[in-house]
């Protein structure tokens, strides 16, 4: 049977605590500082991942065990060194594709340094994630009967893999898109591309604030650690998908029924996969990451299939097209 591996990381000390139950006792800034010398694990084995065509594989969820500021902060080579370990983990159990998961997708050049350093194939998993908050948005619009010919849209993290391939796919549906990040010689290559392509206004925003006060459609997709904005600022009527892990937008209860904010990169798996450990999410659902990973093993693509900032919008439909052969699809998205 095929393998996969899947490399996670904790988003915080709690969720550390719940797969390192030996660390239950000990203070918060005694497991953050040791957090560096401890060495990559397996998480558990994840069996039972069937597709509708009957094929199955199996995997391995791997530890990398760096909390999301830690990654950011730490020295690139170090942090690319415990998920190339990680990977290196994977490999020795049989995989023959390994996906990066949260922040192990983002550090450095996006996986390709990694795949440089292993013997397997190599993925992200940003083309499938990029493709369902695509799917997510257009069928969101549709609920608040958002007429996209006349809609502006807002992408928050515009330069990044996930937000530069959104933002060149919605431009096909809307007349004007803000966009925003931190790095401004990116946007204004990524301007410059959209407007040579397509019958769009492109504007550049350095407040996020800004960029979404009259914005029909968001898109937040950043690596923040924190959230950036509040939901209590959207405009009525407004659609969003928060696909960051932490959310970039906090305060989606606060009793609102004229937005609908949704969390993209949620995928609806066939059947029932044994996780071999509790997850974060509902027993059905996985994030889209974690899915192109399956999906391509499911499929027998070993190959490093979303690596790099410059995703290809051929990659996003052909990924689209193998979820829909193997029973995979987004979540449901209920109007509130």
């Amino acid at each position: 049977m095929d393998k996969f591996a899947f490399v996670v990381h904790p988003i915080n000390i709690k969720q550390l605590k719940e797969v390192l139950p030996a660390t239950k006792w000990l203070p918060d800034f005694l497991i953050r500082g040791s957090l560096k010398f401890v060495k990559p694990f397996v998480v558990s084995h994840i069996k039972n991942v069937r597709s509708i065509t009957g094929k199955e594989v199996e995997g391995y969820f791997i530890a990398c065990p760096l909390l999301p500021q830690q990654m950011l902060k730490s020295e690139k080579a170090f942090v690319e060194e415990r998920i190339i370990r990680a990977g290196r983990i994977g490999q020795d159990l049989g995989a023959k594709i390994v996906g990066l998961g949260g922040y192990t997708s983002v550090i450095g050049d996006k996986g390709i340094t990694i795949s440089k350093s292993l013997d397997i194939a190599v993925t992200t998993g940003n083309s499938y994630t990029a493709a369902s908050v695509i799917e997510s948005v257009l069928k969101a619009s549709q609920i608040l009967k958002i007429d996209l010919k006349k809609a502006r849209a807002a992408i928050i993290g515009a330069t990044g893999s996930i937000g530069n391939v959104c933002t060149r796919i919605l431009a096909g549906y809307v007349p004007e898109i803000i966009i925003t990040a931190r790095h401004f010689e990116k946007l204004q290559v990524l301007k410059n591309t959209i407007e040579n392509n397509h019958s769009v206004k492109v504007k550049i925003e350095n407040n996020v604030h800004a960029a979404i006060q009259d914005a029909d459609i968001i898109i937040a997709t950043t690596s923040a650690p924190e959230a950036l904005i509040d939901a209590k600022e959207l405009k009525s009527g407004a659609v969003a998908c928060d696909v960051s892990v932490p959310k970039n937008i906090s305060g989606r209860n606060c009793g609102r029924t004229d937005i609908l904010v949704v969390d993209g990169g949620l995928i609806r798996i066939p059947g029932k996969i044994d996780f071999g450990t509790p997850t974060e999410l509902p027993d059905d659902l996985i994030y889209a990451c974690m899915a192109e990973t399956m999906i391509l093993a499911l499929e027998g693509r070993f190959e490093c299939f979303s690596l790099g900032n410059d995703l290809q919008v051929k990659r996003i439909n052909e990924i689209s097209r193998l979820a829909e052969k193997h029973g995979f699809r987004i979540a449901e998205i209920e109007p509130r």
